[in-house]
């Protein structure tokens, strides 16, 4: 999946909770917020086929992956497709 928004959106999500150098980093893994998948095929397991729907749906460059609670780890409970401008 090299190259594609999916594992961007993923690279993304770890930047943001392992990185303190990352501008994000004080919204999310400086708050706590961890991500529960343990690699990025877990994620994929979970999250693509609904990321795919969505696209069809929306569009690619219209979608992203977001938590339902803000407050909550990045998990498959907690996270959705979503639609992103």
């Amino acid at each position: 999946m090299t190259g594609t928004r999916f594992l961007r959106i993923w690279e993304k999500i770890l930047r943001r909770i392992r990185n303190p150098n990352c501008y994000e980093y004080k919204w999310y893994g400086g708050r706590g917020i961890k991500c529960e998948w343990k690699s990025f095929r877990e994620f994929k397991i979970d999250m693509h086929p609904s990321y795919l729907k969505h696209i069809k749906d929306f569009g690619e460059k219209q979608t992203t992956i977001e938590r339902n609670n803000v407050n909550g780890n990045y998990s498959k409970q907690n996270c959705k497709p979503e639609y992103h401008l």
